[in-house]
This record gives structure tokens, sequence and C-alpha cells, in this order.
């Protein structure tokens, strides 16, 4: 596998730091993650960070799994030093997405799990095949299962249903050009809108190179309001390339 482009581009250019977006990736086993922290939450970006260290440690997701990483969570803070405001907020709980792909080398398989609103764009040969968990913009207009710190509000994750509705598996083929890209939602609507009205940006996302490049493609579309101002995740990724090949860096 190998990492063509990762990149973001916060809500606010000038304070990187309130990026709730979170990514990571390991080559060796093949695993990717994204996670878009809901920003009404009380700490979302540690959620979300939390959420896509563990899937790359461990793509296994079922109750004990979430179970961990809410613990872990819940470890990061003291309540009785909070202000009561703050101890209430934490009550209400923090959500995140989560989009989480792992390769399978020796089948060409790829199993890409989508919980919440950001996506996976799978294109062959540079037509786009298939868009996880949405196929059209519209549907960004719904209200997304999300994954939470507070357990009553995870009881999809016990449904018998949970992985023929979130997970699904990609056979790829070495002789057949093959990316993938994982956005989170303000992009990925952003696309798929485009597509929709004729302007299909597929391409361009493909050839982004740098962390200029994003930047400059996000600030253009926010102020041209084809875009909404929100945090911008991107990771673009050949699964037949050299895994020994240098990360790029965001």
């Amino acid at each position: 596998m190998r990492i063509i482009f990762c990149g973001q581009v916060p809500k606010d250019v000038l304070y990187p730091e309130s990026n709730e977006d979170h990514f990571e990736i390991d080559l060796i086993t093949g695993r990717v993650a994204i996670s878009d922290g809901a920003s009404e939450s009380f700490d979302s970006k540690t959620w979300a960070h939390l959420l896509v260290s563990e899937f790359v440690r461990n793509p296994a997701i079922n109750v004990e799994w979430l179970e961990n990483v809410v613990l872990e969570y819940s470890k990061q803070y003291d309540l009785a030093a909070l202000s009561w405001s703050k101890q209430a907020s934490f009550e209400r709980g923090s959500f995140a997405t989560l989009v989480g792909l792992v390769y399978f080398q020796e089948k060409n398989t790829l199993d890409v799990i989508t919980i919440g609103d950001s996506m996976c764009a799978f294109i062959e040969e540079s037509v786009i095949r298939k868009t996880l968990p949405y196929s059209s913009f519209e549907e960004f207009q719904q209200r997304p299962e999300l994954l939470c710190t507070k357990r009553e509000n995870n009881e999809f994750v016990q449904d018998n249903t949970f992985y023929t509705k979130h997970v699904t598996s990609l056979t790829v083929y070495p002789e057949r050009e093959t990316h993938l890209l994982l956005m989170t939602d303000a992009l990925a609507e952003w696309a798929l809108r485009q597509e929709a009205e004729g302007f299909p940006k597929w391409g361009e996302l493909l050839n982004i190179r740098s962390q200029e490049d994003l930047q400059e493609l996000v600030l253009i579309e926010r102020e041209e309001k084809r875009m909404r101002i929100d945090d911008v995740t991107l990771v673009v990724l050949d699964p037949f390339g050299d895994d020994a090949d240098e990360l790029p860096k965001p």
C-alpha cells in the first residue's frame, strides 16, 4: 500500500489546533482510518483521535472494542476538577465518525467500515466505481449514526445488522489502476454535489500532492460558497503501491 497524499485544512486556517478531524495510517498492516469529531461535543478531538488509533491497532469493531475506547477516553479527565458546565457537557457525550480501511494483500480485497458521514471513494481506471456510505450529496442532510462516548448511544453497534450496514468488502485487481480517497463530510458532500452538477472533481482530488494544493482548493470552494466551512481531511492511497515508500507529510 502507498499513501499518495494525506492532509488537512481546519475550519479556521489561522487556528489549526482547533481541527477536530484525525487520521492514522499503518502501511505495514495496511490499515487506514479517519474520523471527524462533532463540534458540539465536549472534546470530540480527543475522541476522534482515540477511535482512529484503536482502529489501526485493532480493526475488529464490536461492543468490547468500543468499551475499551470509551474507557480510555474517560481516563483523560478528572471530573471533579471540571466546572459544572464542563461536567454537564462531558455527561452529554462526545461524538465522531469513523471510516476505516483494511487491505488484505493476499486476497486483493479491501474491507471498508463507514460510520457517520465521512466517506470513502473507490476509483478504478480513473472511473468512480463506488462511494461509501453515501452515493448522493442529498444524503448529507440526514442525521448520521455516530460513535459516542456514552454507551447508550452506541446500541446500533450491537445490532445484528451492524456489519451488513457498515462494512463493505471491495475486490481490487493489480492490473487495474486503483485509488481510494478517504475524506470528511464537507469535502465529500462537495465532491458528490460537483459530480451531480456535471463538474466531477475526482481527477482534481487525485492530483493533489501537497498541503498547499489542498488548502488552495478548499479556500477557493469556500469563498465561492460551494463548500461548507468545516474541518477537511483527505487521504489518497494506492493499494498496490510499495509499502516501503515514504509516507507524505501533511
